[in-house]
């Protein structure tokens, strides 16, 4: 964590321009002297979130969630990235424009939300239509 302190609180650059992979070395090193424990994926969904890659968050609450010991608030960070995604699907569908079939890094960052919260609503048990 201190790593992680480090870049943000001592680097004032923003959070998705920071380098972020010295935490995660170490995260990723704990992850392999206790790899029962969900804490570090919690982590490094943390640092997914920094880049805004909701995909990668969403991989790290779940091997969090799927660990022999989960880490405690899980349930508590998964629900907080549905409603953070959810914000920011509205937020893309009030931008207007649709992206053309060719522009993949536009249609790409539409899809992203939409499967964040299609794998949230199968985690809760909701009914799809």
């Amino acid at each position: 964590d201190l790593e992680r302190y480090k870049q943000t609180y001592c680097d004032d650059r923003p959070s998705t321009d920071k380098d972020w992979a010295a935490a995660s070395a170490l995260y990723r090193s704990a992850g392999r002297l206790l790899p029962s424990e969900g804490l570090h994926w919690n982590q490094l969904s943390v640092l997914a979130q920094y880049h805004n890659d909701h995909l990668q968050n969403l991989y790290c609450l779940a091997r969090s969630a799927l660990s022999a010991s989960p880490f405690l608030k899980i349930r508590e960070n998964v629900a907080q990235h549905l409603d953070r995604t959810e914000k920011i699907l509205h937020r893309l569908e009030s931008e207007g424009d649709p992206p053309r079939p060719t522009d993949h890094q536009r249609r790409l960052e539409r899809l992203l939300p939409r499967f964040v919260l299609l794998v949230g609503a199968l985690y809760h048990g909701a009914e799809l239509n």
